[in-house]
């Protein structure tokens, strides 16, 4: 159990008050979400792991309420994170966020980023790289891509895949059908995926939505930023 700290911790009230704060300003699929990622802003596992040491709803009687902004449980779980970080070792120069080569309205499009950045614990990211990436919001951009029938096909030879191979009439179809949809939710043609690393995601940036336009992009990322 963690010790450290326990008259800073919140009452059972004020820590389920927390999360749904969380959750909604978060985006969280589900309040045990929020719950365990709040758990680790306190420096603890999960939430079953910190329920049992928070203050009982009666202990908060007579005092003031400890319900904090989101900022400030964003700053606890940087905090958290920061701790722990290693020395430099693979973050190189293109990967600064001032070096980026398309940066709008202070925001990063399509950044150049380390290799394992989509796939690392963020206590195991290099102290460098959280100082640079931790609370920007960057811009990723995806257009529509088609395989010919023929990558189609040897993919699915080469990935012994169990199911039965399109033929070329079906597959064209299905790809017709694809493409319009696409168009159809992002009529330029273009997605604008909004990401930040924040540690609501443990090891990846956090997606924060999808958009057909960079204005809208643009508005979503500097309303999230630090």
């Amino acid at each position: 159990m963690n010790t450290k700290n326990l008259q800073q911790l919140p009452s059972i009230y004020e820590f389920k008050q927390q999360a749904k704060e969380l959750k909604k300003s978060q985006n969280f699929e589900k309040l045990g979400h929020a719950q365990n990622a709040l758990a680790k802003a306190y420096g603890y596992k999960d939430y079953r792991s910190i329920k049992s040491v928070l203050k009982t709803d009666d202990s908060q009687s007579n005092t003031q309420s400890q319900i904090i902004t989101t900022s400030g449980l964003m700053k606890m779980m940087q905090n958290q994170i920061y701790s722990k970080n290693k020395s430099t070792v693979k973050f190189k120069e293109e990967h600064y966020y001032k070096n980026q080569k398309n940066i709008v309205e202070g925001i990063a499009i399509d950044p150049i980023l380390p290799d394992d950045f989509w796939s690392t614990a963020h206590q195991d990211r290099e102290k460098i790289e959280l100082d640079e990436w931790w609370g920007k919001p960057f811009i990723l951009t995806q257009g529509y891509h088609e395989e010919s029938y023929e990558e189609y096909y040897l993919r699915m030879k080469s990935d012994k895949i169990n199911c039965e191979i399109e033929t070329e009439n079906e597959f064209y179809k299905r790809l017709e059908k694809q493409k319009n949809n696409w168009y159809e939710a992002w009529p330029s043609g273009i997605r604008y995926d909004v990401y930040v690393l924040d540690g609501m995601a443990w090891d990846r940036p956090t997606g924060k939505g999808k958009f057909g336009s960079l204005e809208e992009s643009l508005k979503k990322s500097n309303d999230i930023k630090w």
